[in-house]
Formats: C-alpha cells, sequence, structure tokens
C-alpha cells in the first residue's frame, strides 16, 4: 500500500487522492461515486473499501446478498467497480481468521469462494493474502522496524513487545515510536516495555490467572515477578 501511494506524488497529493472508505453504511451508489472521481494534480487517485467482502459473509449478510431489490446487494456493489477509470485504483481490504482465531490459508481461500460478491469480482480482480506474522516471527520485524527508525532494542524487549501488542503491526510501529522517544537515544530493554506499553499491566494480570488456572507453577511465578515489578 505504502508503494501504492508514493506512486501517487508527494505526501500531500497522496492524502489529497487518497480516500479510505468503511464498508458498514457505505451504499453501492457512494462507492461509484468515489471511483469515477478524477484524480487531483496526481496521475491516479486511491480507494481503499475496509470490510466490503466481509459485509456479505454469515447469514445475515448472505441473506441480504439473495435479495435482488436490494439496492445495495453484490450486484449493485460489483456494478459500481465495473469499468475503473484507468485514473482510479480500487483496494478491498477484508480480513478473515479462522475459528480458533489463527490464520489458515486454506480458509481463507473458502471464504472467498463462497462470498456473494467475490463470486462476482474475482475473476477480475487482483487477489493478495497477507498471514498475520508468527509469533516466532514477530520480534525479527519489531527489530527491523526499530531499526528502520533508528531505535535500539534489546532482543528479549522486542519479544515481549510483540508478546504483549500480537500481530497488529499497526499497534506495534506505535509502541516502537513510542519506546524510541521515552528511552531518548538508550537501547530500549525489557523494563522500559513493561513500564510503557499501555496495556502490558492488563495482558500480566490475565497471563498470571491463566498461569495460576493451568497449573503452570514457572509461568505463574514469572506472571506474577512481573506485575508487581511493575506496580
Amino acid at each position: 500500500m505504502k508503494q501504492i501511494k508514493q506512486a501517487l506524488g508527494d505526501e500531500s497529493l497522496a492524502s489529497a487522492n487518497t480516500t479510505l472508505l468503511e464498508a458498514k453504511n457505505l451504499t453501492a451508489a457512494e462507492l461509484l461515486n468515489y471511483v469515477q472521481t478524477i484524480p487531483f494534480l496526481a496521475p491516479a487517485r486511491l480507494v481503499i473499501v475496509n470490510g466490503l467482502l466481509e459485509r456479505f459473509e454469515g447469514a445475515k449478510g448472505k441473506t441480504a446478498a439473495k435479495d435482488t431489490a436490494n439496492k445495495n446487494s453484490p450486484d449493485e456493489f460489483a456494478r459500481a467497480l465495473d469499468n475503473l477509470p484507468p485514473t482510479t485504483l480500487a483496494v478491498l481490504l477484508d480480513y478473515t481468521t479462522a475459528k480458533d482465531g489463527d490464520y489458515r490459508e486454506k480458509e481463507k481461500v473458502s471464504a472467498l469462494a463462497t462470498n456473494p460478491l467475490f463470486k462476482i469480482i474475482g475473476s477480475r480482480a487482483e487477489v493478495k493474502h497477507f498471514a498475520p506474522l508468527s509469533a516466532q516471527n514477530l520480534p525479527g520485524w519489531v527489530m527491523q522496524r526499530a531499526k528502520q527508525s533508528s531505535i535500539q532494542m534489546s532482543v528479549p524487549a522486542a519479544r515481549l513487545l510483540g508478546r504483549l501488542a500480537g500481530p497488529d503491526l499497526w499497534a506495534l510501529s506505535t509502541e516502537i515510536e513510542k519506546l524510541g522517544l521515552y528511552a531518548q537515544g538508550r537501547v530500549i530493554e525489557e523494563a522500559d516495555v513493561q513500564a510503557r506499553v499501555g496495556y502490558a499491566q492488563e495482558v500480566n494480570i490475565f497471563s498470571l490467572v491463566d498461569a495460576i488456572l493451568d497449573c503452570k507453577v514457572k509461568e505463574a511465578q514469572q506472571s506474577l515477578a512481573a506485575f508487581t515489578a511493575g506496580g
């Protein structure tokens, strides 16, 4: 997405020619209006729609999809996306997880295959899957992201931050920047993450309770120590 925005020109032009829409209350007519708008002093404009495919998932969404009189049916949205001007790039962002919360490629493909809107537009769309980083890969990503911002961070700190924030890269990036400002050029350590990451205390108490209920004595002791150390 960053590369696409860079192709629109400098930051101010890219911002002026980028529209982010939430699909929950979006109408097909509104989408048509946005994608048909010509760019302003740029070679193209970018229209990003968050959750449009998800809107037609589940029993309620699929029932609505079968209503041929519905002006916001999958057919109507597909018509809005048909024959896009050469100056418009439309991106649909949707998130699908397996029932246990883990990403599985098989389930992702299956969900798309049964989606009423995707059945119409899938053949003429470029589909890209982005699986969340695994817990094993998160510390490496955190270290790399910190390095890009000239922020020094220890591996244990990166591991803890990844565990606390999870695979939400936007949240991780925000926390890394906040920690960088707090550290003032020194190496960020575990204690810094524990002290400054907003939901560290909340995670610690739940980790402690889970460890106790699962009779994991060592983990319970570690969680208790971390919780009391943080005040």
